[in-house]
């Protein structure tokens, strides 16, 4: 049995007991567990799972199409039953992700996912990639792509896994993608997108006290806004920029947006060195405290 992002045997006890009414001890004999393993090591995992949205989505999905069959499918959880629940046609679907495996590939390559009906690819030099809500569980579901750092309410990012060797790239295509992306293979940088962060590294360095723990908490949810500026929610953006001084606004787009040095951004604009972390720290507390990262 092909692999899942849950054991196919978890999801498949968690449905038995939660949609049709059966006791721990009847899935255990089933399945050849004790009841006690039932419950602590397959229906409280995908219990957990569903605090993740997308998780939840996709188990929400499985249940209201295992209900709308006229004989219900009541074994292990298959790939097959995720693509019939999602509506997805297993070539064309295959077809799909072949064609932005070469784009999840890259170091610096998320997936952004949110209430928008796709689910954008972002990457350097990449622009327009996307996939469908449906494509996109379906790519989670096979354990293909994984949550990439804490989550947030408004958006969630993924990372390929390697597990997606199995989607018609080998393994060994997967490494080489990713080998060849050598940093001295790299032209100096230019103020622009970079999947490192600077405040993160600046937080983390001794003795400095400009760059807190809040500072890159708040980064974050000013960085998911930004990505998605353009897809979820325009309005929010707009109000950002609104609070803010066009040229403030510039600096806090660089190195929190794109993720773009310090350094880089203030030769970029000519701004004079070692400013650019004190402007970057004053406009996320002031963006902060007005409310408009929330």
């Amino acid at each position: 049995m092909k692999h899942l992002f849950l054991s196919p045997y978890a999801l498949q006890a968690y449905f038995e007991n939660v949609l049709f009414g059966q006791s721990m001890r009847a899935i255990g004999t089933a399945q050849g567990c004790a009841p006690s393993n039932v419950l602590r090591s397959r229906i409280r995992v995908v219990e957990n799972a569903r605090d993740v949205p997308e998780f939840d989505d996709l188990i929400q999905r499985l249940e209201t199409f295992i209900l709308s069959q006229p004989m219900p499918p009541r074994g292990p959880v298959s790939r097959e039953l995720v693509l019939r629940a999602l509506g997805l046609d297993a070539r064309k679907f295959s077809v799909t992700i072949a064609k932005v495996i070469p784009v999840l590939s890259k170091s610096d390559a998320i997936v952004l996912s949110g209430d928008a009906p796709r689910a954008a690819i972002l990457a350097k030099n990449v622009a327009g990639e996307s996939l469908s809500r449906e494509e996109f569980l379906a790519a989670v579901a096979f354990g293909w792509l994984e949550v990439a750092g804490p989550t947030d309410r408004r958006i969630r990012r993924f990372k390929l896994t390697l597990r997606a060797e199995e989607a018609t790239v080998s393994l060994d295509s997967v490494k080489g993608l990713l080998a060849n992306e050598k940093p001295q293979e790299r032209p100096a940088r230019k103020m622009g997108w970079s999947h490192s962060c600077p405040l993160e590294a600046c937080s983390r360095r001794s003795g400095q006290t400009l760059i807190t723990d809040k500072h890159v908490k708040t980064k974050g949810r000013f960085q998911s806004i930004y990505l998605t500026r353009n897809a979820v929610d325009p309005g929010a953006y707009a109000a950002i920029s609104d609070a803010l001084p066009p040229r403030l606004m510039t600096v806090l787009e660089e190195v929190c947006g794109k993720n773009t040095g310090f350094e880089v951004v203030e030769k970029g604009m000519g701004i004079p060195a070692r400013s650019a972390k004190v402007l970057v720290a004053a406009a996320l507390e002031t963006l902060d405290h007005a409310g408009l990262l929330s």
